[in-house]
């Protein structure tokens, strides 16, 4: 088996050697392959007492297996489909957290499905009266990464290896985690290191790149209720469209080719998350029109998918997984290394102090590296625009309502009417 490094380590799981994406048996067939090959070594059996054809628990106290099962975690693979193809004893079949893995008739969970699984499995089991009065947390007081609760812990390992949101599980569980100081430290952090990534990358290339622009700005104030929900927001970061964009990679220079001779400007929105909810959230935001396009990253998606029809400019919209967007970015050396680590940090951060720790000091050395070296914020994208494209002045920056999308035409025949 040859494995292609060039998006990392674990991007044969992800592609073929053409660059094609693979099938769930094909990434499936590829995992047991590298588990048999790679980890379970005869030093690695000795170690931890296995059988020939015994496979080690979840819980394995091992930093490659643990690297390999936050691997698969995030591409949704299944532990014990790879333990099947790979020929050995599955431990843990009906193990505890199989619930958040299969329905009730062993069909695979989504990703939402999952969700509601875990959401239910906290307020039920978790989050008790007495748990909070132990820890003395109010009703709407969320536990992390302060509290030492062996229950806790295994829940929140569990939702890691399956790479779930604990944001998103609080969300369904009716919590309001944008009170939450920590939520906040950790997507502000996340975000410092993304932009600069960003950045750095695309000005080595030649590339018109920005960030934190506010693009969504008002001209007028219509009476409709589409237009309402379009507040002045910054999106993470931004690009010019043009012959330096495609030099990036392939898939940009794919991108570049389609002759979309509308695009003057690429958008860039970051969260941690997954959920349909904040998809639509995202896309609601004014990022994309006519003339600008929006590629969001939710960066607990384990796969590429398509836009709700029912958004604005949805044709100008693209949801991609953190390993499609690193190939469609062209990132790799340390710059990936990077990107690679401060997903992992981020995922880890609610209920790892480490890596909660470290990734606050990553993040204040990238925010002083764009203040000192990369400070390309809104101000220097107006003047880019004024400079390059006089047919367009600020328009470009400017919110439009897509006339042709149905919630559009719904909510104006509804403030008509009224």
């Amino acid at each position: 088996m040859k494995i292609n490094l060039e998006l990392g380590k674990w991007s044969f799981l992800d592609y073929d050697e053409n660059k094609k994406p693979l099938k769930y048996e094909q990434a499936i067939k590829r995992a047991a392959e590298h588990l048999t090959e790679k980890i379970l070594t005869k030093n690695f059996r000795e170690k931890y007492d296995l059988n020939k054809n015994e496979a080690p628990s979840i819980d394995t106290d091992n930093i490659e297996l643990m690297k390999f099962r936050g691997a698969v975690g995030r591409r949704r693979l299944s532990y014990n489909d790879i333990l099947r193809e790979a020929g050995l004893r599955i431990n843990l079949e009906h193990g505890k957290w199989s619930f958040l893995d299969y329905d009730e008739n062993k069909k695979p969970l989504g990703y939402e499905q999952a969700i509601e699984k875990a959401a239910d499995y906290f307020i039920g089991e978790l989050f008790t009266k007495d748990f909070r009065k132990k820890y003395n947390l109010g009703k709407n007081e969320t536990p992390t990464m302060n509290i030492e609760d062996k229950e806790l812990k295994r829940f929140f390992s569990a939702i890691s290896k399956r790479n779930l949101s604990y944001n998103d599980i609080l969300e369904k569980a009716g919590f309001n985690i944008h009170k939450s100081s920590i939520f906040k430290d950790i997507g502000n952090n996340f975000h410092w290191i993304q932009e600069l990534l960003f950045l750095k990358h695309t000005r080595a290339k030649g590339c018109h790149s920005f960030y934190e622009s506010y693009i969504n700005i008002k001209t007028d104030h219509k009476n409709n209720k589409l237009y309402k929900k379009y507040v002045l927001n910054h999106c993470d970061n931004t690009i010019i469209f043009d012959e330096y964009f495609k030099t990036l990679s392939q898939n940009t220079k794919d991108l570049y080719d389609e002759k979309r001779e509308n695009i003057k400007l690429l958008t860039f929105d970051y969260f941690l998350g997954n959920s349909k909810k904040y998809i639509k959230k995202h896309c609601l935001k004014g990022y994309q029109n006519r003339e600008k396009m929006l590629i969001l990253i939710p960066f607990h998606s384990t796969r590429s998918q398509p836009p709700s029809i029912n958004i604005p400019h949805s044709y100008n919209v693209k949801i991609m997984d953190p390993v499609s967007f690193a190939n469609f970015m062209g990132y790799e050396g340390g710059l990936l290394d990077l990107y690679i680590e401060s997903i992992e940090l981020a995922k880890r951060a609610p209920f790892d102090s480490n890596a909660f720790e470290k990734l606050q000091r990553i993040a204040l050395e990238c925010k002083k590296s764009i203040t000192d070296e990369y400070n390309y914020r809104h101000k220097e994208l107006e003047k880019f625009i004024k400079k390059n494209y006089s047919n367009y002045n600020m328009n470009l920056l400017k919110y439009k309502p897509d006339k042709s999308n149905l919630e559009y035409f719904l909510d104006n025949n509804d403030s008509n009417n009224n």
